[in-house]
């Protein structure tokens, strides 16, 4: 039976949630927005209001249009099934890939521009991996729980003592770990002294307040002194990385992309990579850190501790004196020094590294994007 007039209207009405037709649309989706760039509200999207929270499609814009809402989200998901791990929580995620994801759709896509960093992007990857992980979660609890109950009919026939002990195996299965989001430590609290042992948290729009009032890196003026006297201080951290390269931080992490690592000594090792790959590499061996004046200071204090001509090939083999400076020591440079600076460990400081310069890499492409549109507007 043919479809009635009016619900073929409705249907043709709607956007298609197909990733597709979705990206096709939004493609072609006109962007009219000319105003600043909308901030992230207080508190965490999915929560009510009245604990700090707010409803992310209304943050949007989009509370009457929930076919436009349901297509982005869409678009968000098809992003993440490329980029990220199923079944891992966001801080479980390679920071790099999570910001691969916010870059490609911010700059497919006009409508993300309108926003701060990216923000809803990353809410719905929050969300929708915390909804992952739950459901996972649940579902393997359920599954030991049938195959528990399994085993105790397998068992029915046996003597008491046997029971007893099917008892105590549930007793094992009921101190199994709580749902949730399976990120968070779980620890038990006594609960007549929770109150006084757990710190009270930081409101939520206070914290957004004190985020906006601290001021940002770029407002610090770059202390060249101290900078030059951190270069001096990490170089027993660079000898080591020259002795034996292949147990650095930054060569073991340029080893989950490019296997082998030795393979980037190829001058032309940028048209063998693919562009994701190539991405990360980039990010990894980034070095602007503290800006131009400060990557200049590095690479001057760097010349004068290890000048290139009188390095040893044998151990710097197969790169060349510049590529392994570029790709390995002043990377190494920039850890060892926020390492002494904020008193951190290498991963951390790496996190730290990789952070700022995604985020910069981010601006810069949101940027060239609008000028972009702005150009096509004008003609031009």
């Amino acid at each position: 039976m043919a479809p009635s007039k009016s619900t073929a209207g409705k249907s043709s009405a709607k956007r298609s949630t197909h990733p597709g037709t979705a990206a096709a649309k939004e493609q072609k989706a006109e962007s009219n927005y000319q105003g600043p760039r909308i901030p992230k509200p207080p508190g965490k999207a999915g929560r009510s209001s009245n604990k700090g929270g707010y409803n992310l499609q209304e943050a949007m814009g989009l509370k009457e249009d929930s076919d436009r809402y349901n297509c982005l989200r869409t678009l968000v998901r098809n992003q993440m099934d490329g980029l990220l791990k199923p079944g891992q929580t966001v801080r479980k995620q390679k920071k790099m890939a999570i910001e691969l994801c916010v870059a490609n759709l911010v700059k497919k896509y006009r409508f993300f521009r309108r926003f701060e960093d990216g923000w809803p992007i990353r809410d719905m990857i929050t969300i929708r991996l915390q909804n992952a992980k739950y459901c996972a979660t649940r579902a393997h609890k359920a599954e030991m729980e049938a195959s528990n109950g399994d085993s105790e009919s397998d068992c029915s026939n046996t003597t008491t003592d046997d029971k007893e002990d099917s008892g105590d195996s549930e007793d094992l299965y009921d101190d199994a770990e709580p749902e949730g989001d399976g990120d968070s430590d779980v620890t038990e609290i006594d609960a007549l002294h929770a109150v006084s042992r757990v710190p009270v948290r930081e409101n939520e729009v206070q914290k957004s307040v004190n985020a906006r009032e601290k001021k940002k890196f770029d407002e610090v003026p770059l202390d060249t002194r101290r900078l030059e006297q951190l270069c001096l201080a990490s170089r027993e951290r660079l000898e080591l990385v020259l002795d034996t390269k292949e147990e650095s931080f930054i060569w073991k992490c340029l080893e989950e992309e490019v296997n082998p690592v030795t393979s980037l000594a190829s001058p032309n090792y940028p048209t063998m990579l693919s562009s994701v790959t190539l991405e990360h590499v980039k990010i990894v061996t980034a070095v602007d850190y503290f800006g131009e004046d400060g990557k200049t200071v590095l690479a001057s204090t760097l010349a004068g501790m290890f000048p290139a001509e009188e390095m040893d090939p044998l151990l710097i083999t197969p790169f060349r004196p510049r590529s392994f400076i570029d790709l390995l020591l002043m990377p190494e440079l920039v850890l060892g020094i926020l390492c002494l600076m904020h008193g951190i460990s290498e991963e951390e400081a790496y996190d730290m590294k990789t952070n700022r310069i995604i985020m910069k890499e981010n601006h810069r492409k949101i940027q060239e994007a609008l000028c972009e549109d702005s150009a096509r507007e004008r003609g031009l």
